[in-house]
């Protein structure tokens, strides 16, 4: 991260993101990598729809761009998803292809059947949700994931544990389900989901520091736009250690869209200097 405010006839940012005083109050990872949903919650996006050959054609451009993961779809949603899947497995690309999964074996079956290199474990801990949608325990949703989670590692797959509306979840819910997961069944990276798009940078910086403090993990930060803080958050979550920052091309996504692709590229770039190694021009 060599890079400063000003490069002639390309930038010129703040050179207040750069002094000592700003930079030595954070915690940069050394490399900070993409997770593109384009496909997957970007199609959630009301009145969106994506063809298989949209998703392929997607999907080889967000390669060439040099974004390191795409999540190619869920395939449990239809045989046409799954395929589109396979194909864009078949290519080959240099990007990681990993697929959206609830916690159940099928899904992990689904996602090694389509070829994928990782699996992005979905259960709910958001207090809400488990009150009023599941009417599940903290208990429910370790037991439901503890057996998913190493089926998934065991048979090769890069296992992200997404407990959603993670910024809504009672502190003691998440530590224990983060400290029972980490004893039997650790996955490789933990992601903070805020689903509902209401977290402030700070307290997502808090929640950071917090959970990496408890796992060990390389932590994934995923938010939605409702509050038009997506990429403030995701980028506050780099600040406080976040290793991959979840995205959605131009900003699509449901309701109010996901932390659009393009700005967290230029503001990883730009803003904090990072050599990215995306071809942005």
């Amino acid at each position: 991260m060599s890079k400063g405010h000003f490069e002639q006839d390309r930038y010129w940012v703040s050179p207040y993101n750069f002094v000592p005083e700003v930079r030595e109050g954070l915690n940069l990872p050394p490399r900070v990598q993409i997770h593109d949903a384009t496909l997957r919650d970007g199609e959630q996006t009301p009145g969106v729809v994506m063809t298989k050959d949209d998703k392929i054609a997607i999907a080889t451009k967000l390669s060439e761009v040099g974004i390191e993961r795409i999540e190619a779809g869920m395939p449990a949603v239809s045989p046409q998803d799954a395929e589109a899947i396979r194909e864009i497995s078949a290519l080959k690309l240099p990007s990681k292809i990993f697929t959206f999964a609830r916690a159940m074996r099928q899904d992990i079956d689904m996602a090694l059947e389509c070829g994928a290199d990782g699996v992005v474990i979905e259960v709910p801990i958001g207090y809400p949700k488990l009150t009023t949608q599941f009417g599940w325990t903290w208990e429910d949703v370790f037991k439901k994931s503890r057996d998913v989670i190493n089926y998934a590692r065991e048979n090769g797959l890069y296992a992200l544990f997404f407990p959603y509306d993670t910024t809504r979840a009672r502190a003691e819910d998440l530590e224990n389900l983060c400290r029972a997961v980490m004893n039997e069944s650790p996955p490789d990276a933990i992601g903070i989901v805020d689903t509902m798009g209401c977290a402030t940078p700070e307290a997502i910086k808090y929640m950071v520091r917090w959970v990496k403090e408890m796992t060990g993990l390389p932590i994934e930060i995923h938010t939605h736009n409702d509050f038009g803080m997506g990429v403030a958050t995701e980028l506050a979550a780099v600040t406080a250690g976040a290793e991959v920052v979840h995205s959605c091309a131009n900003g699509l996504g449901e309701r109010t869209g996901n932390a659009a692709m393009e700005e967290l590229m230029m503001g990883l770039d730009l803003l904090y200097g990072y050599d990215t190694g995306y071809r942005l021009g």
